[in-house]
């Protein structure tokens, strides 16, 4: 995701050495049998296979420093009803997510 400011340019310089004003976001998805064909998943899954395979930009404005966007509006419409969702390395608590970090009693 790319940090941006209220009007929309980057809160610093993209090739900069430090601070760059971007992080990866890895979503994956589980897949409980190995063995099962990508045909068959979707078909199964039809919601989670519509997930796009290519990369994607989110830009939003930074709460706090390093804080992610909120990932569960903006991936609602790929997952199933209800969604069983795993935030690693969280800095706050989702609803009806299971949230990881060490940040998010704080």
């Amino acid at each position: 995701w790319i940090k941006v400011t209220a009007s929309g340019r980057p809160i610093g310089d993209i090739s900069g050495a430090h601070r760059r004003p971007y992080e990866p976001l890895f979503i994956g998805r589980f897949q409980s049998n190995p063995n099962q064909s990508q045909e068959s998943f979707s078909r199964a899954h039809p919601v989670l296979s519509s997930i796009p395979a290519e990369p994607h930009v989110f830009a939003s404005t930074p709460r706090e420093h390093s804080r992610k966007p909120s990932l569960a509006g903006m991936l609602e419409k790929y997952l199933p009803k209800p969604a069983r969702c795993l935030d690693l390395f969280a800095r706050n608590l989702t609803q009806g997510w299971t949230s990881a970090g060490l940040e998010v009693f704080l």
